[in-house]
């Protein structure tokens, strides 16, 4: 018997809002930086950030690489020291830096995929405890809180996990481990629903969980067979676990 669902969040429950998303929340980030660096009286240029902004991207790609995370705290240090700022980020710089990191997913709050909602109150009435287990890049959890608090998902959920604040990401078993084990639920009574073959459905699979694939087309070249089931739209969600 199926007890809980869990489900990743981009480009399952949400997609980034625009095409231009990296773009927009680069420059958003930059400019923010920029601003808050100077209220520490710090003067740095738009050109030097940019650079340390993808320096900064290469270093986070190289820990996500390993299915390791860092903390939103460790982040704005990296960042700010590829900036040449090591040793003058005291807390209050830290913690007000945070802020324009955060600033694009607020301004621009994320696409519900369609049926997504009514799909998961579905299975909340019939008693299925909901999760989220998602690997969040930039868009760290305590952001990513508000936004599902504005979209009214945030209620829906027993339990929400995000890679910046577990220090891992998916497919590691880790991040399904420390879920279900806050749910309550063992891994043969957990279906986990995602888009991405390697790190939703490779990942929960290997931890003993039953998978979903959510295919939305997106990645063309992705062998979804690891699947216990594969989807198109969420609608289809809950028949397909209430066959468990």
């Amino acid at each position: 018997m199926i007890r809980a669902v869990t489900v990743d969040w981009w480009h399952t429950l949400a997609e980034p809002h625009g095409g231009d998303w990296e773009a927009f929340a680069k420059t958003m980030r930059i400019e923010g930086i920029q601003r808050v660096l100077a209220a520490h009286g710090i003067v740095c240029t738009l050109a030097r950030l940019d650079i340390a902004y993808d320096l900064w991207t290469d270093h986070l790609a190289r820990a996500w690489r390993r299915n390791v995370d860092w903390s939103a705290e460790q982040q704005v240090l990296d960042l700010l020291q590829t900036a040449g700022y090591d040793g003058v980020a005291d807390r209050s710089l830290v913690a007000d830096v945070r802020e324009p990191i955060g600033a694009p997913l607020l301004h621009r709050v994320p696409e519900i995929h369609e049926g997504a909602v009514e799909a998961l109150r579905a299975l909340k009435a019939r008693g299925v405890r909901l999760g989220i287990i998602s690997n969040t890049g930039r868009t760290w959890g305590q952001f990513l809180r508000i936004v599902q608090d504005r979209v009214a998902l945030g209620d829906l959920f027993d339990r929400r996990t995000f890679s910046d604040e577990e220090r891992v990401r998916k497919p590691a078993p880790e991040i399904f481990e420390r879920t279900l084990a806050a749910m309550d639920v063992e891994p043969e009574e957990a279906v986990h629903v995602g888009d991405d073959v390697d790190a939703d459905v490779g990942g929960a699979k290997s931890f003993g969980m039953r998978t979903v694939w959510y295919d939305t087309g997106r990645w063309k070249e992705a062998d979804g067979s690891r699947a216990d089931a594969v989807v198109h739209v969420w609608r289809d969600v809950p028949d397909v676990v209430a066959r468990w």
